[in-house]
């Protein structure tokens, strides 16, 4: 029973309500809701546009950001590489003179011929 009045309840008798709205559109309601939904769907647009942008802009920022610690990992590895070959360059010049002092020593002494 109560079912059955909870359904009567939603129905709709559109004789009854067709009275209550006999009044016609007039082309300008017609016009202002078409102006209505237009604005709907461009603001629905641009914010499926701005949430692309920003995803692309989160996507951009992440790779820079990618980018930089790769840059400066390189860099670390360019200064080490660059003190390791400092190192080497001094250890070659001492070699070196070393060199020249014992062709020095060999030349005074000799023992050359």
């Amino acid at each position: 029973m109560e079912n059955d009045k909870k359904v009567k309840e939603n129905i709709i008798n559109f004789e009854k309500v067709k009275g209550k709205y006999s009044k016609k559109i007039s082309e300008e309601e017609i016009n202002a809701l078409f102006l209505g939904l237009i604005k709907i769907v461009k603001k629905s647009a641009q914010e499926d546009y701005d949430k692309e942008l920003k995803e692309e802009c989160d996507s951009a920022t992440e790779n820079f950001r990618q980018c930089l610690i790769e840059l400066n990992t390189v860099q670390m590895e360019l200064k080490k590489e660059l003190n390791i070959k400092q190192v080497l360059l001094e250890r070659l010049e001492v070699q070196q003179e070393q060199i020249c002092l014992l062709l020095k020593k060999l030349t005074l002494n000799g023992s050359w011929n």
